[in-house]
C-alpha cells in the first residue's frame, strides 16, 4: 500500500542533523562538504558558523522535510 509513515518524519530530520553535525566537525571551512559553513563554494563570514549550522538545520526542516511529509500525507 501507499502511504507515508508518520514518524518518518522524527527519523529523517534527526538523521540530516547527524550527519550534517558529523560534516561540521570533520570538514574544513575550505572543503565546506554539505554547505555546513555557507551557502555555496565559500565558507560565509556574517555570523558565527555555529549559529549558521543551526540555522541551516531548522532550513532542512521548514523548508523541506515539512512540506514534503505534509504534501505525501496528503496525496497518499
Amino acid at each position: 500500500t501507499f502511504g507515508d509513515e508518520s514518524r518518518a518524519i522524527y527519523f529523517h530530520t534527526s538523521l540530516a542533523w547527524m550527519i550534517l553535525d558529523v560534516t561540521y566537525k570533520l570538514s574544513s571551512p575550505a572543503d565546506n562538504i554539505n554547505w555546513v559553513y555557507g551557502l555555496g563554494k565559500f565558507p560565509q563570514k556574517r555570523i558565527s558558523p555555529h549559529l549558521f549550522l543551526m540555522l541551516l538545520m531548522l532550513l532542512y526542516l521548514i523548508g523541506l522535510f515539512l512540506p514534503s511529509h505534509y504534501l505525501l500525507s496528503w496525496l497518499f
